[in-house]
């Protein structure tokens, strides 16, 4: 059977804590579908597999963000940038386990605890894995988002990147990345209605406008980059021994690496 996607799993958590009793509880989880969907092999495959890339991306994240504070030389204002962008990878990653165990839980006591209190912890605690999963994951793509703006300010308006590259713009952008994301996946706090009163008429709407927002970023940055990378091309033409062009191409090949990392890092 192949892995139950996280909208799914986070909706069937849900739909067992708004179980009225036990015995409907045990009902439900009696039924063809409920026994056709449970797969114990799927889940040791599904927890090993993300315990695996989860642990990959937090130690990753963690030799990058001592790699970044030991880096000889001048500080970077850049570097603020990277160790938001590695933290929240790494919180990412830790939020999307605690999101994994607590399904994995759910589907295994479904049909061996008849007390419901603990599938109730273990939904709610679903419920936040999911909630800070979308806050990280937010935050790394708006992150990679400001790179590329700087990328794009530095390359096609040299002068004004003198301004926009100081310690306190930086970290205003970061401050501004955290209070967008932190918007948008405090929305997500909707599903405790659910779980409470069962009302969920517009609570599964967020878990569509979320992916919305993200994918509104990457095209963005997609966009700023595909900008950046003509017209370093046309300068370089024009200046094949500028060492600024080849500062800013090492930028954007980084910035290229740290978009790659994000992408894979949604892959469990």
């Amino acid at each position: 059977m192949s892995g139950i996607t996280k909208n799914e799993s986070w909706e069937y958590g849900l739909e067992i804590s708004n179980s009225s009793n036990s015995t409907d509880f045990a009902n439900f989880s009696g039924t063809r579908e409920y026994l056709q969907w449970m797969d114990h092999g799927a889940l040791k495959r599904q927890l090993g597999i993300s315990i695996a890339l989860c642990s990959i991306s937090v130690i990753t994240n963690t030799i990058s963000i001592g790699a970044i504070c030991h880096i000889p030389g001048k500080w970077n204002n850049n570097f603020i940038l990277l160790i938001n962008l590695a933290v929240c990878d790494a919180m990412g990653a830790l939020a999307y386990l605690v999101d994994i165990l607590s399904k994995v839980y759910i589907r295994w006591a479904a049909g061996t605890v008849d007390d419901t209190t603990y599938l109730m912890t273990a939904t709610h605690l679903t419920s936040l894995g999911h909630i800070f999963f979308v806050l990280f994951y937010l935050a790394a793509a708006l992150t990679l988002l400001v790179f590329a703006v700087h990328r794009y300010i530095a390359i096609c308006t040299p002068v004004r990147y003198v301004y926009v590259a100081t310690s306190q713009k930086i970290w205003l952008s970061l401050a501004g990345v955290w209070l967008v994301a932190g918007g948008v996946s405090l929305s997500g706090t909707c599903v405790y209605t659910f779980i409470n009163h069962g009302t969920h008429d517009y609570c599964f709407i967020w878990n569509y406008i979320w992916p919305g927002i993200l994918l509104v970023i990457c095209c963005s940055i997609v966009v700023l980059y595909v900008a950046v990378l003509n017209r370093l091309n046309v300068r370089a033409r024009r200046l094949r021994n500028d060492s600024q062009i080849e500062q800013n191409y090492q930028w954007f090949n980084t910035t290229l690496i740290l978009i790659m990392s994000l992408i894979v890092s949604i892959l469990p």
